[in-house]
């Protein structure tokens, strides 16, 4: 079975989206950005813990894969992007900056909500996958707006 490339599962409804497909048997690799405190993989793993402790039963594990939606190529190495073609066959892009206010092109929203988006799409191109789903904001209607 082919794997669904998920963004933004650490945050609020992108959580509930990883339990939920994990539930209905969906096989997921999941696009995450380290924090200053926690690697990748250890926030996944959090996020797992929580949702086994909350349900009581065992989850299996995505597929992480430690990037960045604000850096080229995803902040994704030439590895992980063949393993993304190779394992991937559909994208649910529901990362995005809630940020209400905009300095600029340089920064959020922009940077994660426009230029992510982009980064998503390219990298569909690049690695074949044809489905690509998108959760949108309001942001990314007003930023698409301003810059046109």
């Amino acid at each position: 079975m082919a794997h669904l490339l998920l963004t933004g599962g650490t945050g609020l409804l992108g959580n509930y989206l990883v339990r939920d497909m994990l539930k209905a048997g969906a096989e997921l690799a999941l696009l995450v950005r380290s924090s200053r405190k926690e690697p990748a993989a250890a926030r996944v793993e959090s996020l797992m813990r929580h949702w086994e402790n909350e349900d009581g039963r065992v989850y299996p594990r995505p597929h992480v894969l430690a990037g960045d939606l604000t850096q080229d190529a995803l902040g994704l190495d030439a590895s992980d992007r063949r393993w993304v073609a190779r394992n991937c066959d559909a994208v649910m892009h529901n990362a995005a900056s809630l940020t209400f206010r905009a300095a600029g092109p340089d920064d959020e929203p922009w940077q994660s909500n426009l230029y992510g988006t982009r980064r998503v799409l390219d990298l569909c191109r690049e690695a074949g996958i044809r489905q690509f789903h998108h959760v949108s904001t309001a942001y990314v209607c007003e930023i698409g707006r301003a810059h046109v």
